[in-house]
This record gives structure tokens, C-alpha cells and sequence, in this order.
């Protein structure tokens, strides 16, 4: 109780001292500003997607194809080989049957597969225009196994051939046209006595590579192998040899050796000129590329005179065959070369003879009837 009137008293004093005049308390420093906002920065938009890898070019695409086929064929992989071409893709080798589709050119890869192995290949010239890509090589191989009835030998063997191929926009392969001589192998592991070339060696070194630049004079060398045909077919020797230089070649792969100077090509000309003295060229497909023209197409002829130290046998043909043709800048041959399969040629001139009918079989003559039987004796 006594607290309680102590600090009353107090608190009285302070208001009397407060009222008497006192100095007042000084005022209470004003508060603190309010802290400013603070600013959240937005979140960053979200990452653009990554863009997609750029699009290959069709020239990429095919040297991409060209690489895994080559890689494919040293490993013997006809699936990884097939897998290069188009789903209804055809291969036409002269003389063989199409292999048609990606199923049908896997099996034909692997029938190839299993009569040659370890085989390695060698490009010599690489031409190129738009989808079209023509391939100059050589292959080696072992022969493992049987091939067109001539059984394994276990010999090296091998050819040099050119394809045309034609690619699609994804750079699968849509159509394919293979020239080599297959009669090559029959010489080289001795199951004919006929000679044919040796095992030619691989190409070292990186391939030759022209690619067509569609200007005038491409057109004109097109123009001029045409006029050179046109020679041909007529037999005007005196005017084709003005077309080649003095130093031309011609080698036609289905010949022994190329034929190699003015003299030995004109000696060329001759004996098919003789062997088949109605003969005709027609083009399915051409290109000019740089001082190239090549040129697919078939020659057809009867055979009315010597082929090959061989008598006529009066009968036609029909060959298919690729001719890369070198022209210089006055238009003449440098260089010719020709890609074909002898056996087509040989197919043609000696068909295979049709085996002899069977002598027909007499009908079985009928077994005499028995006689009726005797009635039984009446009782």
C-alpha cells in the first residue's frame, strides 16, 4: 500500500513539474522510411530448342553412301550394303538378271558375296552431275565360291568396271547400272583355255573427280561424240580418223589390251567395222562433263564377218555397254574407253543349244480282256 502512494506522489510530481514550465522532452525522431520495394526480376524466357543439325547437301549425301558401300563390300555385308539403296531400287548389270528391290539386291549382294571375298576396291575417276554419280574402279578378291558354274578355286581374281548410279534426295540409292566383263574370271582361274585380261592392280592414290558445270562446251562435246557415232555407223574410216588425235587410245574392256596409238585404235575399228558391218548405236543417256563426254547406251549388229579370229555365225546382237570419251579443244579423241560384259556378246553369238527331246512314250497298250466266264452246267 505504502508502494502504491509512493508512486502516485511521483507521477504528480512529474505532472506538476511538467505543468510548472518545465522544459519538455524533446520530440521523438520521426520513424524510419518503409524499406523500398524490392524489384523481383522476371524469370528468363524459356531456351529455344536447339536447331536442328543443317541439311546435308546431295553431293554429302552421296559421298556418305559411296563410303559405306565401299566398307560394306570389303566386309562382305550385303545387309549393310543394301541398306544404301532405295526400297524399290533395281541394279542392271549387262548380261545377269536385275536385282530388283532392297530385299532382291540384298540376296544378290550376298550370292556375289559368297563367290568372292576379301575383296578390296580402288576408285580411278569420280564424275558427277546432280543426281547421277559415275564411278571408274577396280576390284581384287579371292574366288570362294562358285560363280555362273565355274566352282571356288581359291585364285585371286579381279576387272576393272564403271557404274552409273542415280540417287534419290535422301541419298539413297534409286538405280544402278554396273559395267564389267565377267568373262575375266573363267581366264584368271583357269577353267577356259580362251585368254582375257590379268588381274589388273588397284589404283593408289585419291580418284580423279570431275563434276559437270553445265556450260556450252559440255554441250558441245555431247554434240560431238554424236557426230563421232554417225561416223561410225557409216564406215567413213577416212573421216573417223580425222577425229583422233595421233596418240589416241581406246580401251575396250571385252578386248585382250587396249588399243594403244591412231594405227592400233583404226586396226579396232576395222575388225568391229568387218565383224559386223550393220551395225548401229542408239544413246539412252549422255553427260558432258568438263572435257568428258559419257555416254550409255547399246550396239546392235549381225555378226556377218571374223569377230575375235572367230567365223561369223550371221546371227544378231544386242550389247549394252558405257563410253567415257576424252575430247581435246579441236574435238578429237585423247582417250576412249569402253565397259561391257563379253558374255552378253558370247550369249548371243553362241547360244547355249536347247537339250534334245525326249522320245515320246508309247502308250501302254491295253491288257487283252478276259474271257466271260462260262455259264455254270444246267442239272
Amino acid at each position: 500500500m505504502r508502494n502504491k502512494v509512493l508512486v502516485g506522489l511521483f507521477l504528480q510530481g512529474v505532472a506538476l513539474s511538467i505543468g510548472c514550465g518545465a522544459e519538455p522532452l524533446p520530440p521523438l525522431p520521426p520513424p524510419p522510411p518503409p524499406p523500398p520495394p524490392v524489384t523481383v526480376a522476371p524469370p528468363p524466357p524459356p531456351a529455344d530448342p536447339p536447331l536442328p543439325p543443317p541439311k546435308k547437301s546431295l553431293a554429302e549425301l552421296q559421298q556418305a553412301a559411296g563410303k559405306g558401300l565401299a566398307e560394306a563390300f570389303a566386309a562382305g555385308d550385303a545387309k549393310k550394303a543394301a541398306s544404301f539403296y532405295a526400297e524399290a531400287a533395281v541394279i542392271k548389270v549387262p548380261g545377269m538378271p536385275d536385282a530388283t528391290g532392297r530385299a532382291g539386291i540384298e540376296k544378290a549382294l550376298a550370292q556375289h558375296f559368297a563367290s568372292f571375298s576379301h575383296i578390296k576396291m580402288g576408285e580411278l575417276r569420280v564424275f558427277s552431275k546432280g543426281e547421277v554419280v559415275i564411278t571408274e574402279w577396280v576390284l581384287n578378291a579371292t574366288h570362294s565360291g562358285e560363280f555362273m558354274g565355274i566352282k571356288a578355286s581359291g585364285k585371286p581374281v579381279g576387272w576393272a568396271g564403271a557404274s552409273v548410279v542415280r540417287f534419290n534426295e535422301d541419298g539413297t540409292i534409286q538405280e544402278e547400272h554396273t559395267y564389267w566383263n565377267a568373262a575375266v574370271v573363267a581366264s584368271q582361274v583357269g577353267a577356259t583355255k580362251e585368254k582375257n585380261r590379268a588381274v589388273p592392280a588397284l589404283p593408289t592414290g585419291a580418284p580423279q573427280v570431275i563434276t559437270a558445270q553445265g556450260t556450252k562446251e559440255e554441250e558441245h562435246n555431247i554434240a560431238t561424240l554424236a557426230l563421232i557415232n554417225q561416223t561410225w555407223e557409216a564406215k567413213d574410216e577416212k573421216k573417223w580418223l580425222t577425229m583422233l588425235t595421233d596418240e589416241a587410245s581406246w580401251d575396250d574392256l571385252t578386248m585382250l589390251e587396249p588399243a594403244k596409238g591412231k594405227v592400233a585404235v583404226q586396226k579396232y575399228f576395222k575388225m568391229l567395222s568387218v565383224a559386223f558391218p550393220d551395225a548401229k548405236t542408239t544413246t539412252e543417256a549422255s553427260w558432258g562433263m568438263g572435257d568428258w563426254v559419257i555416254e550409255e547406251g547399246t550396239y546392235a549388229g549381225t555378226n556377218k564377218g571374223l569377230y575375235m579370229g572367230a567365223r561369223p555365225t550371221r546371227r544378231p546382237v544386242v550389247i549394252h555397254e558405257l563410253n567415257l570419251v576424252q575430247l581435246d579443244s579441236s574435238d578429237k579423241i585423247v582417250r576412249a574407253i569402253t565397259y561391257g560384259n563379253d558374255m552378253e556378246m558370247n550369249a548371243q553369238l553362241s547360244p547355249p543349244k536347247a537339250a534334245p527331246r525326249a522320245a515320246p512314250i508309247p502308250a501302254a497298250k491295253p491288257a487283252p480282256a478276259k474271257p466271260a466266264a462260262k455259264p455254270a452246267p444246267k442239272k
